[in-house]
């Protein structure tokens, strides 16, 4: 989810510059060269950003990873609830591919 969201976040800040391009110019015929170096453009301008989302989300799993928050406990999981409860590894996988498929 987080790459769609940098990717996002670029692919907006180069339709707001590109609108503000076309105001400019009025109508003339873009090159492909032209392009990627506004994608380009747009990516330094929206850089901090980037490594501000990076830098956060880096942080907040470091920190689940640290204090041990990354897995649900096992006593939090009834079997009842979930039928792959008994199941591990591979095996517990597999089980799910079946049911998705």
């Amino acid at each position: 989810q987080i790459p769609a969201a940098m990717v996002t976040m670029v692919v907006i800040a180069y339709n707001q510059r590109l609108f503000q391009k076309q105001q400019q110019e009025k109508k003339q015929q873009q090159q492909s060269a032209s392009l990627v170096w506004d994608y380009l453009l747009v990516i330094v301008s929206q850089w901090p950003r980037l490594i501000l989302l990076a830098t956060s989300i880096s942080v907040y799993y470091g920190g689940r990873a640290y204090f041990d928050t990354l897995d649900i406990p096992e006593g939090l999981i009834r079997p009842a609830e979930n039928p792959f409860y008994h199941f591990t590894g591979i095996h517990r996988v597999r089980n799910y591919l079946y049911v998705i498929a």
